[in-house]
Order: C-alpha cells, then sequence, then structure tokens
C-alpha cells in the first residue's frame, strides 16, 4: 500500500481486541470442562457467562468510541480489498459493510463472528455467547439499548443467513 491509513489501524485494533477476549474466554471454557468433569459449579457457571458477557459486549460493539467529526474515509484500495470476501445476504448485506461517519460499520457485530478464532471456541462458551447475543438482538438486554430496533433486526437478518449456527428466534 503506497500511503498510511488510519482504516486499516482501526480495523487491525478491532481483530486484536476480539482475539484477546476470544482467546481467553477459549483458555477459561476449557480449564473449566476440564475441571468440573461435566458439572459446572455456581461459581464455574458465573465465570462462562462473565466471559460469555465480555466477548458479546465486543462482538455487538457496546464499547465503540464514536470516530471524529467528518468520520474516516480510508484507502479506497484497502476499502476494495477488505470488502472482498464479506459474506452478504441475498439482499447484499454485510457485517462488514462501512459506516465510516461515526463508527466503523454500518451494522454493529463484529465480522469477526466468522473467523477461526470464534468458530474455535468451545461449544459450552459458543453457546453462551449465541444466547446472549439472542437476547441483545431481541431487546431483553438493557445494556444493548443503544442497538435501535432496525438495526438489531438487520443484524439478526445478516447472522441468519451468513451464519447458520447461529439461528437466532
Amino acid at each position: 500500500m503506497a500511503t498510511s491509513d488510519i482504516l486499516p489501524h482501526l480495523l487491525h485494533e478491532h481483530q486484536v481486541g476480539f482475539v484477546n477476549r476470544a482467546v481467553e474466554a477459549t483458555y477459561r471454557a476449557r480449564t473449566i470442562e476440564y475441571v468440573s468433569g461435566g458439572k459446572l459449579t455456581a461459581d464455574q457457571t458465573r465465570e462462562l457467562e462473565e466471559q460469555a458477557r465480555i466477548l458479546t459486549r465486543y462482538l455487538l460493539f457496546a464499547d465503540e468510541v464514536a470516530l471524529p467529526p467528518g468520520g474516516v474515509i480510508g484507502d479506497a484500495d484497502y476499502r476494495k480489498a477488505f470488502l472482498r470476501n464479506r459474506r452478504a445476504t441475498s439482499d447484499d448485506r454485510s457485517l462488514k459493510d462501512f459506516d465510516l461517519l461515526t463508527r466503523l460499520f454500518k451494522y454493529r457485530c463484529s465480522y469477526m463472528i466468522y473467523s477461526p478464532v470464534f468458530e474455535g471456541l468451545p461449544m459450552l462458551m459458543k453457546q453462551r455467547v449465541f444466547a446472549r447475543m439472542n437476547d441483545a438482538l431481541n431487546g431483553k438486554e438493557s445494556e444493548f439499548a443503544y442497538l435501535p430496533t432496525a438495526e438489531r433486526q438487520a443484524i439478526r437478518e445478516i447472522l441468519r443467513g451468513t451464519l447458520p449456527e447461529f439461528a437466532p428466534n
């Protein structure tokens, strides 16, 4: 790339942040799975739920910082390359669709949900994350009230169309 650009840095920071949280959740879930012998204690259940909460908040951009006034543009070639492998619904919506005016993405659910790191989460963690995401996208979690109803619906539809494993309610 011939230029330095803020967009790749923002995307890299997001990816690293996700991987860090997912690796910690994986490590903790595998440890709990091993020591519990299949019978979770109340403390272990709370730990799994807290890790799922942390990961869900990150996936749904709960603590995203607004972009500076006027947003960011990003190099056109970089944007094109980034979008090359986007997973889109039949009506061409994707979790990789940029906003870049006030936030990174049009739909505040991370495309990292398609990553091998997410796919590799232990099932007892992934099920908890999916359950929390379902609750968040159905408006059952007040901490996700920043997501307007239309955006929550769009995210559900995108996930339904691009990640069959999610199977939202």
